[in-house]
């Protein structure tokens, strides 16, 4: 089982001026942590990120990376990251579905994982879209790490900081969509 964080080193979003696209800001830190993309900043990164013209972010990003946009989901989910990600390593894997103890199982073998939860790990909020129903209060953030005593270790990319959180509140959120995409060593 692992007892410490596998050490990704955070990317601050903000730096670069960005409201959303916290999902590029994660695969950037998890690839960088695999040795990949090393020379690769954010800002140059997310030009190649797919953009989903019908705001449906099961085919690329929905919504609008330097501002707030009200009308869509700013996410873009697990299918279409993991294609995006093939360009540049094989060693993507799409987690969703997994339970918690194989998201812990992948991080024994130094897989980051992005996750899709609500903000700060709250409550959600459910709105109706065309393409379905989303989080409105959706956050992305990457898994780096897991304690039995002090839960699942968080790096956050809405700040750059990494934190702690407990099992519980981890988890009641994860499971709200099970989404999930990892990075394997």
């Amino acid at each position: 089982m692992l007892t410490k964080t596998l050490g990704v080193t955070p990317i601050d979003q903000r730096a670069y001026k960005l409201t959303d696209g916290y999902e590029a800001a994660c695969a950037l830190a998890a690839l960088h942590y695999q040795g990949i993309l090393l020379n690769t900043t954010l800002d140059q990164f997310i030009t190649t990120m797919p953009i989903a013209a019908d705001h449906d972010p099961h085919h690329g990003f929905s919504g609008n990376l330097f501002a707030e946009t009200p009308d869509a989901c700013a996410t873009i989910l697990p299918k279409p990251l993991v294609e995006w990600l093939r360009r540049y390593t094989d060693d993507v894997v799409n987690l969703s579905g997994k339970t918690p103890l194989q998201l812990q199982a992948a991080l024994v073998k130094a897989t980051p994982i992005i996750i899709w939860a609500p903000l700060k790990f709250n409550w959600p909020e459910f709105r109706r879209y065309d393409w379905g129903i989303g989080i409105v209060n959706f956050h992305t953030v990457l898994l780096d790490g897991y304690a039995p005593e002090e839960g699942y270790h968080i790096v956050d990319p809405s700040n750059g900081t990494t934190y702690w959180i407990s099992s519980e509140k981890f988890e009641n959120s994860y499971n709200l969509r099970k989404y999930a995409v990892g990075i394997q060593a």
